[in-house]
């Protein structure tokens, strides 16, 4: 099974944890891994004071496929930079 990473995601983004394991069936809509990508938005104080701030935002990539891990190329911390 190869899962490439699409390029509607938020780039960059960083794998927080894998949730399958080497060898594991894999059915289309498991969650695959966690992630995270942080972003710079626009936020009011309590005193309507607007500000810029970095959030993280923690997502989830699902398969898309049914099939088998038959290996990772990326461990919880790797950080991806683009699709593909």
């Amino acid at each position: 099974m190869k899962i490439s990473s699409p390029p509607g995601l938020r780039y960059p983004y960083t794998i927080q944890a894998l949730q399958k394991r080497k060898d594991d069936k894999v059915k289309r809509s498991d969650k695959l891994f966690t992630y995270w990508y942080e972003e710079t938005v626009k936020e009011d104080d309590k005193w309507g004071i607007e500000q810029w701030v970095k959030k993280r935002w923690p997502q989830q990539f699902d398969a898309s496929t049914d099939g088998r891990i038959t290996r990772w190329f990326v461990k919880p911390g790797t950080v991806v930079e683009r699709a593909g």
